[in-house]
């Protein structure tokens, strides 16, 4: 009689992360084929069940290593004549555990604001076959989709910080822990505030004011060519807290000056153009 080896789960010569259900079958009846007839290396036998009238049987393969292989050697069992089994086939797999690795997810280029909901994101892995996506920790995960390095991608509609998560799947089901990204989702058009100690907005003056411009958020492009004074100058413009504050010196140049920074002079961090800022006026009284 012959017998041979086979498994859904596993092509021989194939790749799986688990443990296998084994098929032996017999070309005959056999009524003494046992679990000690299989001689599995870098692995276990388990469960061994009879499951069709002598002829076939099912057993647990469980790796121990990368490498299990499995056979019934000759001369182990017989059939109803008493004539001993040839070799059957050898089963080999490669017992693959470990995840992919090197994993990345990269928000618009890693940018730190933005203020659409689309964003295209960036990711690496090395040998991931899917991914799937969620917004935010409390989020549901997608269904599994091909591997790619860049996918067009929906944020949650929520002003501020938003964290998209990402998780890799090898072709044998091994998955990685989720990494993410974060970007802030901002909408929102900065306000420019305009003040200055020496006099009050309305007030009277005899000489140069130092103004202080206070942006409500950050900004990189406010410049002194932003700022509209009429009937004076602007000098000594001079950034000084980080982004959102700066001062300029305004030197009137007839008894009514004005300032105030226009609407659409300059944007944050996610681009948003700012609103027009308070109108500066005083009475320049020399």
């Amino acid at each position: 009689p012959t017998m041979t080896l086979t498994a859904s789960a596993v092509a021989d010569g194939g790749n799986h992360n688990a443990a296998v259900t084994m098929i032996f079958t017999s070309s005959e009846a056999t009524s003494n084929f046992v679990a000690g007839d299989i001689t599995a290396t870098n692995a276990s036998v388990s469960n061994f069940t009879p499951i069709t009238g002598g002829r076939a049987y099912t057993a647990t393969i469980t790796p121990s290593s990368s490498a299990p292989s499995v056979v019934v050697g000759s001369n182990k069992f017989t059939d109803g004549a008493g004539n001993n089994n040839t070799t059957s086939n050898t089963y080999n797999w490669t017992h693959d555990t470990t995840p992919p690795t090197g994993n990345s997810i990269s928000i618009n280029g890693g940018a730190s604001y933005t203020n659409s909901t689309s964003v295209t994101l960036t990711l690496a892995s090395t040998g991931a076959s899917q991914m799937r996506f969620k917004n935010e920790s409390s989020g549901t995960y997608t269904s599994y989709e091909a591997y790619a390095t860049s996918k067009s991608w929906t944020l949650a509609n929520s002003e501020g910080t938003n964290t998209v998560y990402v998780q890799f799947k090898d072709v044998v089901g091994n998955v990685a822990s989720a990494v993410s990204d974060t970007i802030d989702f901002d909408t929102t058009s900065p306000t420019m505030t305009l003040t200055a100690s020496a006099v009050a907005d309305g007030g009277n003056h005899n000489a140069a004011v130092t103004m202080i411009f206070t942006s409500s958020e950050a900004t990189s492009n406010f410049v002194a060519g932003d700022i509209t004074a009429t009937n004076a100058s602007v000098s000594n413009f001079t950034p000084i807290t980080g982004g959102r504050a700066y001062t300029a010196t305004i030197t009137p140049s007839s008894s009514a000056p004005s300032v105030v920074v226009g609407s659409n002079t300059f944007t944050d961090g996610a681009g948003n153009n700012n609103t027009t800022s308070n109108t500066y006026n005083w009475t320049h009284d020399d």
